[in-house]
């Protein structure tokens, strides 16, 4: 009966020694654990500025204690770039935790604001669905004499305005090649030719 007891007072002895051990490692793993995350936030920060005005980045950039260097099309903006500041947004970062410098390629803010209108045109009336109204609207007119390459032959696919897409492509119209230029408004679902020529 002793040695049973003694057995059995070693082994609860043991566990919690053990559990004690394993105990401080756990706080330790926490505590670097935590430092990694406070490093990693300050960067994830700096990241989602991506697509924000630059003066907004300049500001975050210094309160987070990190330097800018800026550029546009390989031109380095940095020691000017608060006279270019409202013309810009920040676009692809590269971090350097060591140096605490962040390289920041611009992007023209009225090139955003252009995609994002081509984008909202495109969702109400799809380019495709424009190129196809242009086909048939020519082979209306001109019948089976008209064909308009816009897969191998297409020159412009561009935005005329918010509502319009304009589209200029290589076309044949009875037998000789030609340039077909077209406005085309409406929804996917009801594409309009507003104007067509060809030359």
């Amino acid at each position: 009966m002793r040695k049973r007891l003694l057995t059995i007072g070693l082994a609860t002895l043991m566990a919690i020694s053990i559990t004690a051990c394993g105990g401080n490692s756990k706080k330790d793993e926490s505590k670097s654990t935590t430092t990694t995350a406070k490093k990693l936030t300050t960067e994830e920060k700096i990241k989602k500025l991506k697509g924000q005005p630059v003066d907004k980045t300049i500001k975050k950039l210094k309160q987070y204690g990190y330097k800018g260097e800026y550029s546009a099309d390989g031109v380095d903006f940095t020691d000017f770039i608060d006279d270019f500041k409202d013309d810009y947004l920040t676009g692809k970062m590269e971090i350097d935790k060591d140096s605490k410098t962040v390289k920041i390629e611009l992007v023209l803010a009225s090139n955003k604001k252009a995609k994002s209108d081509e984008k909202n045109l495109e969702s109400k009336l799809e380019k495709g669905a424009s190129w196809t109204a242009v086909k048939h609207y020519g082979e209306d007119k001109y019948g089976k004499d008209f064909k308009l390459h816009y897969l191998k032959g297409k020159i412009t696919e561009s935005m005329d305005d918010k509502n319009t897409w304009f589209l200029k492509a290589e076309c044949t119209l009875n037998g000789e090649k030609k340039t077909c230029e077209a406005k085309v408004s409406g929804s996917t679902d009801n594409p309009t030719v507003k104007s067509f020529d060809i030359y």
